[in-house]
This record gives structure tokens, C-alpha cells and sequence, in this order.
């Protein structure tokens, strides 16, 4: 059953952290479910969740893709511990962490011990916590150093039911033995319905065998973190599609991925819309945010940016990189735009959209302390007029 409840499940919740952010005015709409391996983090866990309107719940479980026991290898810095040792080489150089400001030498990354643990699949713990009524998650994200792929892999029914977004950290190049790499995750995730949106490349500091201070540079790329969006053509399996799209829709605008949002939001009536918010006994607030979002969004102008075909024929693009020189003909391309919108219409609403202050679905943002995303969407549409201006000869303010 779906709940308005935003959940996450966060596979690797040692610090107490998870990927999906922290929000103001969101936070009591989420309950967050944190999966830890090393029991002895756990107490770390909860002096680190305590404080957080949202409910926390932590189980202290190893995943995996199938039950059993398993070594699970802990390193001296515990970030680096994972059902998969390290490889060899992997222990011998030095890098520069600029998170904590050390080195992280061989010493640090040298076995502190080996466990065997009792290991479950993410769909063995739904079924068993659901009677105590901890829900599928919505937003899934993964940081266990090597074992990402199995996990999900072993979550197969959670995920085909319930999730609509997945961050995960992918690796480029193997750190652990017969660690799955970024393409195979990539690869998997598409199969079962979902688009790969974004992908941060973590920054590697001098990553050598102990180059001196002032000689360093960058280490070469090891790994990063992508998110995931489940495509709207693979909703069948959910039970309740409007209120999963909902939470898609505003989990796409907290990433900055508003196109994705404003395309669910579209696709939905008001009256499909309401008619959640009126079943959601838990009053969650980013269900008004998204409402307020499509009735603003709905009054937008009909502005869009000068097309390549309104400004190069077929001709003038295959001799573009030639020595042949392109004439732009200005006159021919407002011509072109405006035979599409309306000349007097598109300067209505370039009066309109043409404001340095908050406009729109920014205000709407920025009032719900979406702050970042305010001023993303704000850049982005100047930027965007700015061009427009250019192509047509209009005097910028």
C-alpha cells in the first residue's frame, strides 16, 4: 500500500547520513530507513539522527543478493569496509582526503578484521519489517563499497513496486575484487525501467605512492555517484501511480531536474491531484508545494528559445565548418520566430519573463526555502532570454 509518506532507504547509513537531502519545510514528510552492517556504528547512528523531524528507523542489516553468510572485511578507516576485500594495489598508495585533511596512507587502509555475517536481500527485509509497518522505500541510495549492484539485484520486487528514484556510488575502475563497475549498474537499471538522470565524478587528490606537498595533482577518476529516475512508462507495477509520480515528480525538483517534474505534473490533472491530498491523512507539505507548483506553472507564457532551424538552413549547416563563411541573416530569423508565436505575443511575454526578481515556479520554490533551486531556475531562465535577445537584435535591460 502506498502512503503520501515520502520514504528513503539508505544502504550504508554509517555516519548517520543519507543521499536525499535534508529540507526545512519537507523533513517531517519523510521517514528514513538506514541500513548498517557494522553494529558498532549504531549508537553513532542514532546521536547523529535524533535531532531530525523526520523518523528515523535503523536496521542493523547486511544486504546483499542473496541470503547466507558472508566475510564482510573492516578496514582501519571503516568508510573503506565492504563485503568485497580491496584489491592489492589498491592498499599501497597515498591520498589526500580534503573532507577530514589527511592522507589516507596503507596503514589506513590495512584489514582490521573479518566478519561472517548472516546476510539478507532488501526483499527478505520489506517482507519481514512489514508488519511493523516500516514502508517499501520511495527513494533508494546506496554507498557499500563494491556491493551495489547485488543489492539491487536483490531488491528486484522492492524496486519493480514501489521506488521511482536510486542514487547509487559506482566505481570506473575496480578498488575491491570482482567489484561490478559503473556500466553494469548502468546496463541493469535500464532493463528494469529506469533512466540514468545524473552522474558526480568524485574529485581524487594525489593519489601516488607520497608525492611531497607542492608536487601533487589530481588523482585519476575511481568512482562517483549517479541517480536514477524509474521512466513514467514503467508504472504499471505500482499500485497507487498517481501518488508515486507525485513523489517522483518532487524528488526530480529537488535534484534539478524540473523538466521531469513539470512532464508529471502535466500529465496529471488537478482533480487526480486532489484527489490524493484529500486520502493523505499525513498532511504532508510537498503534495501542496507540487499543487502550487502546477497552478503557477500552468499561466506560464509560451516563450521558448530561437531554434538552430530558424537560424541555419539545411545548406548553410553542411558548409558550416568549411571555409566557406555562414551569412546569419537577423532579419530572416525573427521573421521565422515570429511566424511561430505571434510577434505581439511573443513580446508580451518577453515583458513578462524578462525580470531579474523572482518570477513563477521561483517564487514558489524560494517560499518553500527551496532556495538553491530558486536561483538555479532563476539563472536559467535569464540565460535563456539573454540568448533569445541575441538571436533577434533585441536590446538586453
Amino acid at each position: 500500500m502506498t502512503t503520501t509518506v515520502l520514504t528513503t532507504h539508505h544502504v550504508g547509513g554509517r555516519a548517520g547520513t543519507r543521499t536525499f537531502p535534508s529540507l526545512k519545510y519537507f523533513e517531517k514528510d519523510i521517514i528514513s530507513v538506514l541500513y548498517e552492517a557494522d553494529e558498532s556504528a549504531i549508537s553513532g547512528i542514532k546521536k547523529n539522527t535524533h535531532h531530525l523531524p523526520s523518523k528515523t528507523i535503523i536496521l542493523p542489516d547486511c544486504l546483499s543478493g542473496q541470503a547466507g553468510k558472508r566475510d564482510f572485511y573492516i578496514y582501519s578507516n571503516r568508510y573503506f569496509s565492504s563485503l568485497y576485500p580491496l584489491k592489492a594495489e589498491q592498499t599501497r598508495t597515498y591520498s589526500f582526503d580534503r573532507q577530514f585533511g589527511w592522507d589516507t596512507d596503507p596503514k589506513a587502509l590495512s584489514l582490521a578484521e573479518t566478519l561472517t555475517l548472516d546476510t539478507v536481500t532488501l526483499d527478505e527485509v520489506i517482507k519481514r519489517e512489514k508488519s511493523k509497518n516500516t514502508p517499501s522505500p520511495d527513494f533508494l541510495s546506496l554507498d557499500t563499497q563494491g556491493s551495489e549492484l547485488e543489492i539491487l539485484k536483490g531488491g528486484k520486487i522492492a524496486i519493480q513496486n514501489t521506488v521511482v528514484a536510486i542514487a547509487t556510488e559506482v566505481s570506473f575502475t575496480q578498488i575491491y575484487e570482482r567489484q561490478p563497475l559503473f556500466g553494469e549498474i548502468t546496463e541493469y537499471l535500464n532493463e528494469i525501467g529506469f533512466d540514468l538522470a545524473s552522474l558526480e565524478i568524485f574529485n581524487t587528490e594525489s593519489n601516488s605512492h607520497r608525492a611531497p606537498v607542492g608536487l601533487r595533482g589530481k588523482g585519476f577518476t575511481q568512482s562517483g555517484e549517479a541517480l536514477f529516475l524509474r521512466k513514467l512508462s514503467f508504472y504499471d507495477a505500482i499500485e497507487e501511480k498517481i501518488t508515486s509520480q507525485l513523489k517522483q515528480a518532487f524528488i526530480a525538483f529537488c535534484f534539478d531536474f524540473y523538466d521531469q517534474t513539470f512532464d508529471i505534473l502535466n500529465n496529471l490533472s488537478f482533480e487526480a491531484i486532489e484527489e490524493v491530498v484529500a486520502r493523505d491523512t499525513n498532511k504532508v507539505n510537498y503534495l501542496l508545494f507540487l499543487i502550487e507548483l502546477k497552478k503557477m506553472s500552468a499561466n506560464y507564457p509560451k516563450l521558448f528559445p530561437v531554434k538552430y532551424s530558424d537560424i541555419l538552413t539545411y545548406e548553410q549547416g553542411r558548409t558550416r565548418f568549411t571555409s566557406k563563411e555562414v551569412d546569419i541573416d537577423f532579419q530572416n530569423i525573427a521573421t521565422n520566430h515570429y511566424d511561430e508565436f505571434g510577434e505581439q505575443y511573443f513580446h508580451e511575454a518577453l515583458k513578462i519573463l524578462d525580470t531579474s526578481e523572482y518570477f513563477g515556479v521561483e517564487e514558489v520554490a524560494y517560499t518553500f526555502d527551496l532556495i538553491q533551486q530558486a536561483n538555479d531556475l532563476r539563472r536559467r531562465r535569464l540565460e535563456q532570454i539573454e540568448a533569445i535577445k541575441k538571436w533577434l537584435t533585441l536590446e538586453s535591460n
